[in-house]
């Protein structure tokens, strides 16, 4: 129904690198917002400037870019490439190399600053009537939360039937299952709040089978896919709507539970050049940390550092502070 849509507004490269599909362009507009967010993560007003780096982000990835953004897939699949054809091994590691040391030096500033997947999430947490649904403790608002997730798990698993290929269901629905773990972790987290922790957990084992999967040489497709591409891919569309619908009862569960990429970068979180911590005079309640944090990573006396995504809205809150090392 939608396989010849395109929205795109750029389908070659701007500055292509020897007169190949290889866009410099990328890289350049690329390194410039992980350098602009870094810089303002430092600055005590960079958080006004959150929003626009989302927001400009948000179109150049979404609607300019002309290669699919994938930078954990596109790496792994141009290993096999070397010795054979260095400039496509150069194309999967032009992304990852400045995203992995930007990381280090600013923490996971992609997460909260640049990456639009992430952006959408957020946005369901920033409407008032909605936040009020996610965060009211009320049994029967409980009740409601997991009815949600009920009827987007069923609403999803009705998507992935009516359009599973003929050939190959599970590789070529890959997306639409993580689409459907995020759904089943965040009923989890709404049965039981106090297992977040617990839960989190599991994106290192979720990693690993999502990597293990590349190794075998299956071309993964993930819901940021239904973003990034230029064509439809329906098992990417049925995962993109299962995490958006998800968000909207449990805010950030992608990000919390099962997002690869990030997973991945928190991963380097005790290498982290610029660490957030709580202030040892804080005041911030349990209600109120869950609050200010979209991924529950700020408590009343801790940070979970490898779950925070740098927003810096506990630091304006006043209940953290940045440190540098």
């Amino acid at each position: 129904m939608f396989e010849n849509l395109k929205w795109k507004l750029v389908e070659r490269p701007i500055l292509p690198i020897g007169n190949t599909y290889l866009d410099a362009f990328v890289f350049l507009v690329f390194f410039g917002l992980l350098f602009f967010a870094g810089i303002a993560l430092k600055n005590k007003r960079g958080i006004g400037l959150r929003p626009f780096v989302q927001a400009v982000t948000f179109v150049f990835f979404i609607f300019i870019v002309h290669r699919c953004f994938c930078a954990l897939r596109g790496t792994i699949f141009s290993f096999q490439d070397i010795g054979k054809n260095d400039l496509n091994v150069f194309n999967g590691l032009f992304i990852l190399v400045p995203l992995i040391a930007f990381t280090l030096l600013f923490g996971r500033i992609f997460c909260a600053w640049l990456c639009p997947l992430g952006f959408m999430q957020e946005v369901f947490f920033r409407v008032p009537f909605i936040k009020r649904i996610i965060l009211d403790p009320a049994p029967r608002i409980k009740r409601l939360r997991l009815l949600l997730l009920v009827a987007i798990f069923f609403a999803a698993v009705f998507l992935l039937l009516e359009f599973r290929p003929k050939t190959f269901f599970f590789v070529q629905n890959i997306a639409s299952f993580w689409g459907l773990a995020t759904i089943i972790l965040a009923g989890l987290f709404v049965l039981n709040p106090g297992a977040d922790l617990k839960l989190k957990k599991l994106r290192y084992f979720l990693l690993f089978i999502w990597l293990f999967i590349i190794f075998l040489g299956i071309f993964v497709t993930d819901p940021w896919c239904a973003l990034y591409g230029n064509e439809i891919d329906y098992s990417s569309l049925v995962g993109l709507f299962a995490v958006l619908a998800t968000a909207a009862i449990v805010p950030m569960a992608w990000c919390r539970y099962l997002c690869p990429l990030g997973s991945s970068l928190s991963l380097m979180a005790k290498f982290f050049q610029i660490k957030i911590k709580v202030k040892k005079d804080s005041v911030i309640s349990k209600i109120e940390a869950r609050q200010i944090c979209y991924v529950q990573a700020l408590e009343e006396k801790a940070l979970d550092k490898s779950s925070c995504l740098f927003c810096k809205r506990c630091v304006e809150a006043g209940a953290s502070e940045i440190e540098e090392l």
